[in-house]
């Protein structure tokens, strides 16, 4: 009884009506979109089916309208971009020495503003409201000190 190796005739028969196998086909890549119209049209080539005179109609549209929305999209991106960068170099040419001109209170005069506008708050220290309030201030305070006094 032989073990082992390849036996004739086993395996998953062809798909192809003319039974070819693995060895006799090659490999391609074709868009997802058109993938099973393309594989269809090579199974009735195939089977030997006549397909002169007949209009094939690949669905491509939607991949082509969708690139040209991404195009659109990535030409708005880069007017953004310009923009952004226009005013990042006039904000470099305006900048401020923060030291000389303080625009902004200090940190610890953040802090003591902070706490006085929640001592304003109809509401105990320990209530959820207050400790909310406080965090968000707090957010906004590490936001302001880091981004303008870095």
């Amino acid at each position: 009884m032989p073990r082992g190796g390849t036996r004739k005739g086993a395996g998953r028969p062809s798909t192809w009506a003319s039974g070819c196998s693995f060895k006799d086909t090659k490999l391609i890549r074709v868009p997802n979109a058109i993938f099973d119209q393309v594989l269809e049209l090579a199974h009735r080539l195939d089977k030997g089916e006549e397909i002169k005179g007949e209009e094939i109609d690949l669905d491509t549209k939607s991949i082509k309208e969708e690139n040209q929305g991404l195009k659109h999209k990535l030409v708005k991106c880069n007017l953004e971009m310009e923009k952004l960068r226009a005013i990042n170099q006039e904000a470099q040419q305006l900048s401020l020495n923060y030291d000389s001109f303080p625009i902004l209170p200090d940190e610890k005069d953040l802090h003591q503003m902070r706490d006085k506008a929640l001592a304003t708050l109809k509401v105990g220290l320990q209530s959820s409201i207050y400790k909310k309030s406080r965090k968000v201030v707090d957010i906004f305070i590490k936001y302001l000190t880091k981004s303008l006094f870095d």
